[in-house]
């Protein structure tokens, strides 16, 4: 019986899905990837081993602190 709710339960959300996703394709924006942001505001540690990463990172630390 349980098997049966469960499989009644899959194949409405999959059909509905279907149908839903079809009718609203133009109202879904892909989100921006969060790794893609965090390398976007990325400057660099005060421990890293290139040393252009090294300068981003106290020149932005300096522009912080005013």
């Amino acid at each position: 019986m349980v098997v049966i709710f469960f499989t009644l339960i899959t194949f409405t959300f999959t059909f509905y899905m279907t149908f839903y996703l079809k009718k609203n394709a133009k109202n879904i924006n892909p989100e921006k990837n969060r790794f893609d942001e965090f390398v976007n505001k990325d400057i660099g540690y005060p421990w890293s081993m290139s040393s252009k990463r090294r300068e981003a990172f106290n020149k932005e630390l300096k522009k912080r602190k005013g």
